[in-house]
């Protein structure tokens, strides 16, 4: 399908306003090798904190385990087959 002119400029110029944030963010700076570094060692920081337990509270849910697993879902089915998705389901 071709795109109206228009739609090309906004996409371009949305493009641009995205890696501008994510770059005054801090994410943007890093490559895609670091941002994986950097995901492993956060999961892996979660995977032992949380050790053999069901909750990061303890025996019942707490507000952590919600914050948690907002992030989580994020990783998980946020971008469907990313390598973060296979980096969880492979090692975490």
């Amino acid at each position: 399908m071709e795109w109206p002119l228009i739609f090309k400029l906004l996409i371009k110029f949305r493009t641009r306003q995205i890696e501008s944030a994510l770059k005054a963010q801090g994410m943007g700076r890093h490559s895609f090798l670091e941002r994986t570094t950097l995901a492993a060692s956060d999961l892996q920081t979660l995977s032992t904190v949380l050790g053999n337990r069901k909750f990061f509270g303890g025996d019942q849910p707490c507000e952590e385990d919600c914050s948690i697993f907002g992030f989580l879902s994020n990783v998980l089915w946020g971008g469907p087959n990313s390598p973060f998705e296979k980096m969880v389901e492979s090692k975490f």
